[in-house]
């Protein structure tokens, strides 16, 4: 991962630029690449990158190729339908689906979950190109969400693609 930092109202920040897509995003700094020994380990292992808040939260950044699943051509609507078909269980409370508008104008959406009776939440940005799928996911505390939650969604907010 590339690490720049920027100052903003959230505090330092840093931004990770993906070497294959040249997605990037901005996150908070004291988000660091999560140990390969630790907590999130298998969480980890599946995905572009994942950096960690102690052991308090992550950020998933995933890139897929969705032409390898047989589902290239599939619509933004589509492809989050996918996924909300898939979360949809009794661990799961869908909180949020709506259209998102990076600070770069990419038109995605973004969906959160009460997970667990509040035990986390997530945020998840999404948005297709091509095709391919690109996703930043913040997992954190329920305890922290409230407090989080403007942080997570400037983040997001960032996103861009050359």
């Amino acid at each position: 991962p590339t690490a720049t930092p920027i100052a903003s109202e959230f505090g330092d920040l840093t931004t990770y630029t993906d070497p294959r897509s040249g997605f990037t995003i901005s996150y908070p700094q004291l988000w660091q690449d999560a140990p390969s020994n630790s907590l999130f380990r298998d969480v980890c292992q599946n995905v572009s990158a994942c950096f960690a808040l102690r052991d308090e939260g992550l950020l998933l950044i995933l890139t897929e190729d969705l032409s390898e699943y047989g589902l290239a051509g599939m619509t933004l609507d589509e492809y989050t339908d996918l996924l909300l078909d898939r979360q949809e269980n009794d661990f799961y409370e869908l909180v949020l689906d709506e259209p998102f508008v990076t600070d770069s104008g990419l038109e995605a959406r973004i969906i959160g979950f009460n997970i667990q009776d509040g035990l986390l939440y997530s945020l998840r940005f999404i948005y297709l190109e091509d095709e391919f799928a690109h996703n930043a996911t913040y997992v954190v505390s329920g305890e922290l969400f409230d407090e989080l939650e403007p942080l997570l969604r400037y983040s997001l907010s960032t996103i861009d693609l050359p």
